[in-house]
């Protein structure tokens, strides 16, 4: 019977060094995410066994993957006896066996003779739409066909727990939505824990429980999707929402004071820490309102009744739109790191080109703060 999955790990491969803790409950799906080489695939293949780990513990359920610790002999579990379900974006099918043989692989590794191996290889045929292609080899599937046989091979063998490794990201997007309720399906029949590693909003938005977030080796932010996706506290999780992070000191005011910007502070919902503690701040970059500022008339900062504040800056440089939309991104002189986006029909004006002079507006309604994570706080384990 699988049980929740946890780890408190370590894993050093060359000058890297990846420090993780958490957990995975039975029928949870916790969804990793992290630019190229924070250590997502590091972290899945401590806990497969493809990585050996410095420090730490890894354990499913009662069952102890491997753990090493000073003082303490060294458990190390190997990968074939970990009863866990491993795939990435490539299916990796043994090209010498049909489909049939490939999906019964993981019952015949757990014992099962050939006759009940076969026939669970026809029931899983039968789930993944495949049933009349049981005597076709790879090479004669589609990427797609070879996923979802990949998937059946993986979750055949019963594991305790899943691990997938951007199953999706070499799919179309049709392939990739059939397979993301193909898997939420199997998780809500076999009740056991799933990692996912992705590059993909909409792989957290449909599967996982809460997300973790690796910024180079260590969490920079973990909980519920909705959550962090609604207010990122970590540079990749803005990124990765489209939303523009703003870092600042928490006030007395209840507001995010600011340093290097041309207001004193920023107004915004959500929790803060408390008043001198270092805070964030995050917003859609398409909820600022830009408009040609009257330089007969010039006006500073303001602040309106309706909760937004107003303020004069300069145009400094107009790019494509970050979120890949037919659109333009604009960045100002007097705010570094801070970012409008406007659709492409609202950016025609001849007033918005580098050098000129804008008013901005921004309401609070639309700050959403967070409170960023302490290098001390769980994410490191001790060496040995």
């Amino acid at each position: 019977m699988s049980g929740r999955l946890s780890f408190e790990a370590r894993v050093q491969r060359g000058a890297f060094a990846l420090h993780a803790t958490g957990h995975v409950d039975r029928g949870e799906v916790l969804g990793v995410i992290g630019a190229n080489g924070s250590g997502k695939s590091t972290l899945i293949g401590a806990i497969a066994g493809t990585h050996r780990i410095t420090a730490g513990r890894i354990a499913l359920g009662d069952r102890v993957l491997c753990s090493r610790a000073a003082g303490a002999p060294e458990i190390q579990m190997p990968r074939s006896e970990r009863r866990i379900g491993h795939l990435d974006q490539r299916a990796r099918l043994f090209p010498h066996l049909d489909v049939r043989a490939n999906i019964a692989f993981g019952p015949r590794a757990q014992g099962a003779r050939r006759r009940a191996a076969d026939v669970v290889a026809e029931e899983w045929l039968e789930r993944i739409g495949l049933p009349d292609r049981a005597r076709s080899h790879a090479h004669q599937l589609s990427g797609g066909q070879q996923q979802r046989v990949a998937i059946a091979r993986a979750l055949a063998a019963r594991p305790d727990a899943v691990l997938l490794d951007e199953p999706f990201a070499a799919l179309d997007v049709v392939s990739s939505e059939e397979l993301r309720a193909l898997v939420a399906a199997e998780l809500s029949r076999s009740g056991v824990p799933m990692v996912i590693v992705t590059h993909d909003p909409v792989d957290l938005i449909a599967l996982a429980d809460r997300v973790l977030v690796l910024e180079q080796g260590r969490i920079g932010q973990s909980g519920r999707v909705a959550d962090v996706l609604a207010a990122p506290s970590s540079p990749f999780a803005a990124e990765f929402t489209g939303r523009v992070l703003v870092k600042g000191v928490a006030s007395e005011r209840g507001t995010l004071r600011l340093a290097d910007a041309p207001l004193d502070e920023l107004h915004g919902r959500g929790e803060l820490p408390a008043p001198g503690e270092p805070a964030v701040a995050s917003f859609a970059p398409s909820s600022v309102r830009v408009r040609p500022a009257d330089t007969a008339h010039p006006r500073r900062l303001e602040r309106t009744p309706q909760g937004r504040t107003c303020w004069n800056d300069t145009i400094r440089s107009v790019s494509a739109s970050a979120a890949g939309a037919a659109g333009v991104r604009l960045e100002f002189a007097g705010w570094p790191g801070f970012a409008a986006e406007l659709p492409l029909s609202g950016a025609l004006e001849r007033w918005l080109a580098t050098g000129s002079p804008v008013r901005l507006e921004l309401s609070a309604d639309d700050v959403r703060y967070a409170v960023p994570r302490r290098a001390s706080e769980p994410g490191e384990v001790p060496a040995p």
